[in-house]
């Protein structure tokens, strides 16, 4: 998936070893799916690697400007059951503190429905909309 990359935000308030079980799974899943261009936004374990890091989620979707911003919100846009991926896509998972309203006019918002209305950990998200990527490109 050379012309996807992604763009997450650690979650805050995690204790060290929390936040290197969080790496992992970031790390191990977008290895699966062979992405190459992944940043992250805040601060994270010091063995954690692999990303590019930035302070603001502003800095991070400016890095990514050349392709289609695509917003993982849970409870507004498209439901990811219906959404056409684009071929150049940079996925954002964020936090619940991330105010992803002031992106929309220059994004696309998906959302991934639930039975219940909560928003759920990024990373939680990420193998559910890599993994629809990928069935719906395979078909």
């Amino acid at each position: 998936m050379d012309d996807v990359s992604v763009i997450g935000c650690w979650e805050p308030g995690f204790s060290e070893y929390e936040q290197l079980i969080e790496w992992r799974i970031w790390a191990q899943t977008l290895y699966a799916y062979d992405i190459k261009q992944w940043h992250m936004v805040g601060n994270q374990h010091p063995n954690g690697g692999g990303y590019e890091k930035y302070n603001s989620l502003d800095d991070a979707i400016l890095s990514c400007s050349d392709s289609t911003i695509i917003l993982l919100e849970p409870w507004y846009g498209e439901e990811l059951q219906y959404f056409i991926h684009p071929t150049r896509a940079t996925y954002v998972f964020a936090n619940a503190s991330s105010n992803l309203e002031r992106y929309r006019q220059s994004a696309i918002s998906v959302r991934i429905k639930t039975p219940l209305p909560i928003d759920m950990f990024a990373v939680s998200c990420l193998s559910m909309v890599l993994n629809d990527r990928f069935i719906k490109n395979e078909y």
